[in-house]
């Protein structure tokens, strides 16, 4: 299933993730067909949502933990490319992410540095 929850500050998804943010300031503003239209996709009208996301992806990484045995999720893992994104994402965004959140990676033994998976001989 799709989600409203764009990433605007990733490359493909910049000009969409404008677009979102400028529907969500404009909400007052917008037609009430618009509003109806985005709320019949599941269109989400404040950023409270991306904390559920944020708890979505922490469960597909408690889920890869327990089928691999570590948290090192490749940024460009095939059987869930945003899976890999969002880890990626959380080591950059570390020094702005909140207590609560660092606190919950770290108990599932989340690594904070980039890793180098070595190839098999």
């Amino acid at each position: 299933t799709g989600t409203c929850l764009v990433p605007g500050g990733t490359k493909p998804h910049q000009k969409l993730g404008r677009w979102v943010n400028w529907q969500r300031n404009q909400r007052d503003k917008i037609s009430e067909y618009r509003k109806r239209r985005l709320e019949e996709i599941g269109f989400c009208w404040n950023k409270t949502c991306f904390g559920n996301a944020w708890d979505d992806m922490f469960e597909r990484l408690v889920a890869y933990r327990t089928e691999h045995g570590d948290c090192d999720v490749p940024q460009k893992y095939s059987e869930d490319p945003k899976l890999g994104l969002w880890v990626s994402s959380q080591r950059v965004n570390r020094d702005h992410m909140s207590t609560e959140r660092k606190e919950r990676l770290n108990s599932i033994g989340f690594t904070w540095k980039k890793f180098v998976r070595k190839k098999a001989n």
